[in-house]
């Protein structure tokens, strides 16, 4: 056995294809034995049995949870692999040991649900939140449309917060073109109305002098 893979289910002194069950009442076994607690600082084994505490307190935190045993179980089958080409060994590993029990597989299978709902729970509140930002921006630009028009029909936009600058200043170039033209027609229809009342005055003067007369 590799020094950098521990052997838990040696340890814990259960088979590999053991259950949750199994494991935990293991460690409940062991855990009366070495347990710090349990024994006089004086005893020239509490240090040995602390540490052994340590070991079987540590596999269990593997073993006991469905996805850390699945990791560690197909690293065990790895390294006993690599050693059995190693040394040469024909012997086949049994991959039976390596397959989860039917405990394992259901307590495997919640924690997937749980981590595919929070995904989809995330995914449904991104899409639902762009939608919301989409339609908001829809409105927007509809009621500010419907709210501000100039003389040729075009918007007028006070508020530039999404819209192009561009579109914008050429509206209000047309806005001002179109005011100017309206300008100087009225002051051109004044220019033209004067001489008409000057000579509706001079018409009135004749008339007054050919009455005297």
């Amino acid at each position: 056995m590799s020094r950098r893979l521990k052997d838990y289910y040696g340890l814990l002194s259960v088979a590999r294809n053991a259950t949750q069950s199994d494991i935990k009442k293991a460690y409940v076994k062991l855990a009366k034995l070495y347990h710090p607690d349990l024994h006089d600082n004086n005893d020239p084994k509490f240090t040995s049995k602390q540490e052994m505490f340590k070991e079987i307190t540590e596999a269990y935190s593997i073993l006991n949870n469905p996805r850390k045993r699945s990791v560690y179980n197909t690293e065990l089958y790895e390294v006993e692999k690599a050693t059995n080409l190693r040394d040469g060994s024909s012997v086949p590993l049994e991959p039976k040991l390596y397959e989860m029990s039917a405990e394992e597989k259901e307590a495997l299978g919640k924690q997937i649900k749980k981590i595919r709902f929070r995904k989809v729970r995330r995914l449904f509140i991104i899409v639902l939140a762009l939608f919301v930002i989409g339609w908001y921006a829809k409105f927007k630009y509809i009621f500010l449309r419907m709210y501000n028009r100039d003389i040729g029909n075009k918007v007028i936009f006070k508020d530039k917060e999404g819209v192009d600058a561009e579109v914008i200043s050429e509206v209000n170039r047309r806005f001002s073109a179109e005011l100017a033209r309206v300008r100087e027609e009225r002051e051109k229809q004044g220019i033209l109305r004067q001489p008409t009342k000057k000579m509706g005055t001079a018409a009135t003067a004749n008339t007054n002098t050919v009455e005297k007369e």
